[in-house]
């Protein structure tokens, strides 16, 4: 059985230009808060389906780690009921595929931020931004 499901790519756009860089540093002086890219819409766009798969999550757990066989039937039961559609219908990895997408995205944007913050001129931005680490961007994320 094929499960269809969308798939989300993230393509990082080219770097600003000089004048963009410029423009930007400029930005981020006045307003150090500024977010740079789009928000991220994940919960907006798949929060129930989360929700529901922590559910069909915490009652797999509930249900293998509870002695009295009635109560482990009916809690591995209704994981799977919950579970189940969300896999049948491709939402499970939708989801997943759009959280790597955002994620992928977040750290993107954090590094072009960073990068320009950190630069001095724009030679030395692009620099920043080719060598940036996956760690750094992860670590970013949490600042």
């Amino acid at each position: 059985m094929e499960i269809k499901y969308n798939k989300f790519n993230f393509y990082e756009p080219p770097y600003p230009n000089k004048e963009g860089f410029i423009e930007l540093k400029k930005n981020i002086f006045n307003s150090p808060r500024l977010e740079l890219g789009p928000e991220n819409d994940f919960i907006s766009k798949y929060g129930i389906e989360f929700i529901l798969s922590i559910v069909c999550l915490l009652f797999g757990i509930i249900g293998f780690s509870v002695s009295h066989e009635t109560f482990k039937t009916v809690t591995l039961i209704i994981a799977a009921l919950i579970f189940l559609p969300l896999v049948i219908s491709g939402r499970l990895n939708t989801m997943q595929s759009y959280f790597w997408f955002n994620l992928k995205r977040s750290f993107y944007y954090n590094r072009l931020k960073r990068s320009i913050v950190k630069a001095e001129k724009y030679e030395d931005f692009i620099k920043l931004m080719k060598k940036s680490s996956f760690m750094e961007d992860f670590s970013g994320i949490f600042q």
